[in-house]
């Protein structure tokens, strides 16, 4: 067993408010070190965002031409956002030589954990963007069990569980839920969805044991119209495109429909019904089953390398986790 911490970099929501719009290399940096990177360019595009999220570290930009009225808007979205931590990135001898400088070194002063110099290091932003996400992450860590979304309120009750599936909702790992729970196997894999990235994506789940293999490769792979050529209905995981695949009760699933699934997650492609074109596919899976998938692999019932691709992570009744190397 190995430590989920060693092993992947959490993903974590950062602010990034800026009046200007030459913000898309820094979205792009920090996507690609795991941030999760929401930007807005107007007080209230900000506020619609702190109200559904909450934010450990903003970055907010500095334009050098900044006016007093954006100036005011500044210290209003940190007054609002009193837990947040912030980092202030200033135009390099701003504070030397422009008219507006004292201001800004006060709300520096005042609302900021720290600032950088524009255009800075990517590895000195990113080094002090972790610095100050960690500081706010030990200064509020009741901030661990809030969410907005309705799926983690309602099982909130289930603190210990809830815990994990947050811990587990930060990594893109497929899941595994096995076993008996008080609370519905699509109900955690609702909340695990709702707590990650893919959140803004759908989440789609496959009821298995209930198609015939013919019927449960068109549900997957999509189909086209045999009265009309033209026709073609969207598989479920191309619909499930950057978001969740939830497979309930995985264990029914003939021996046909687990080859079928295993060579989708070793691939990641499916032919596109529209054009025939090889479309790859990046969703998260996560499968549910009473049944403890062990026995199932040892009697034969079910193929053991599907298995293991699908037990990277797993939640059991005792709501312990797993990283399986």
């Amino acid at each position: 067993m190995i430590s989920l911490a060693t092993q992947h970099s959490p993903i974590r929501n950062i602010l990034v408010f800026s009046s200007g719009e030459c913000t898309d290399w820094i979205h792009e940096a920090l996507k690609s070190r795991n941030w999760c990177v929401f930007i807005a360019h107007t007080l209230d595009q900000a506020h619609d965002l702190m109200k559904i999220r909450h934010f450990y570290a903003g970055l907010c930009i500095i334009d050098e031409h900044i006016d007093l009225k954006q100036l005011d808007q500044m210290q209003c979205l940190f007054e609002y956002s009193a837990k947040t931590k912030w980092v202030l990135g200033i135009p390099k001898d701003f504070l030397l030589s422009n008219r507006h400088a004292k201001p800004v070194i006060r709300l520096l002063a005042r609302y900021c954990y720290d600032y950088v110099s524009m255009p800075v290091c990517i590895n000195r932003l990113l080094l002090v963007l972790e610095r100050t996400y960690s500081m706010a992450y030990l200064a509020f860590p009741e901030y661990q069990h809030d969410s907005e979304v309705p799926a983690c309120r309602r099982i909130s009750g289930e603190r210990y569980l809830y815990r994990q599936i947050e811990k587990i909702a930060r990594h893109d790992d497929s899941v595994l839920i096995q076993g008996d729970f008080s609370l519905g196997m699509g109900q955690i894999a609702e909340a695990i969805h709702h707590h990650s990235w893919r959140s803004e994506f759908p989440l789609i789940t496959i009821k298995c044991g209930v198609y015939s293999d013919n019927w449960m490769d068109a549900e997957l792979f999509g189909y086209k119209s045999a009265i009309l050529s033209r026709s073609s209905t969207v598989g479920r995981i191309e619909a499930a495109q950057n978001g969740t695949l939830f497979f309930d009760e995985v264990s029914h699933l003939s021996k046909r429909q687990q080859a079928s699934l295993l060579c989708f997650i070793e691939k990641r492609k499916v032919a596109s019904r529209r054009d025939d074109r090889k479309l790859h596919i990046d969703t998260r899976i996560i499968a549910g089953t009473h049944k403890t998938l062990e026995s199932s692999v040892r009697e034969g019932m079910f193929r053991a390398d599907l298995y293991y691709r699908l037990r990277e992570l797993q939640i059991v009744p005792s709501a312990r986790y797993s990283l399986i190397a």
